[in-house]
């Protein structure tokens, strides 16, 4: 309970304990017969006028308070869009988590690395939880990344027909490679060992140096 404060009462121990046992045979404790006697003797004691004043007085608070973790848990919302196509299926995705390049680049090495009749739904299968969306759904996720939204943090495009992998990144800009292309640029990214994520996205772009083609999501 907010702004609430721990109250330490000395009891010997084998009285307690028995006062345990009895009140275990009612289905209470001693911890919520002590908040009720305490509750009790606060409203003989204290003022109408002035409980009411408290009463408001932690309302507010409490209010506030709600706000504040509605606020935090908005800011540290983020989503991942995904989308999937195979054999002119496709499945588009949300994520309610945040996932990066290095990420999904690692579920596409090793989906790919399947025989081809498995990579795509393997993908899929690896993703965990997730959510379908519509196509003007995805789109609207995808101007929101151009646009430089922190709540989503990745719209991805998996082509597995065409063995294409497409990105948005904020600022209006599209990236298309190979699959191919990413998986090498995974495994290089990977090689060394508790290396850093920032030195691992480093080696990841610089293996794909020149290897962008045009495409769309």
């Amino acid at each position: 309970m907010l702004n609430s404060v721990d109250i330490t009462v000395w009891f010997q121990s084998e009285k307690l304990e028995a006062l345990r046992q009895a009140l275990d045979q009612t289905g209470s404790d001693v911890e919520q017969e002590l908040e009720k006697f305490l509750e009790a003797f606060y409203e003989q004691n204290v003022p109408l006028n002035q409980r009411n004043a408290i009463d408001s007085k932690i309302a507010e608070e409490e209010k506030c308070y709600r706000e504040e973790c509605d606020r935090q848990a908005a800011e540290k919302y983020r989503v991942s869009i995904v989308r999937v196509t195979d054999n002119e299926i496709e499945h588009c995705w949300k994520l309610e988590r945040s996932l990066n390049i290095l990420l999904i680049a690692a579920q596409l090495r090793e989906a790919i690395r399947q025989s081809n009749k498995q990579a795509a739904n393997y993908f899929e299968q690896r993703l965990g939880e997730k959510k379908a969306i519509t196509l003007d759904e995805v789109d609207q996720f995808t101007s929101a990344r151009f646009q430089g939204d922190v709540h989503v943090s990745g719209v991805f495009s998996l082509d597995f027909e065409k063995q294409t992998f497409t990105f948005a990144e904020p600022g209006g800009h599209l990236y298309q490679y190979r699959m191919r292309d990413i998986s090498t640029a995974i495994f290089q990214a990977n090689r060394k060992q508790y290396s850093s994520e920032s030195g691992r996205m480093s080696r990841f772009w610089k293996a794909l140096e020149n290897k962008q083609f045009g495409g769309g999501i």
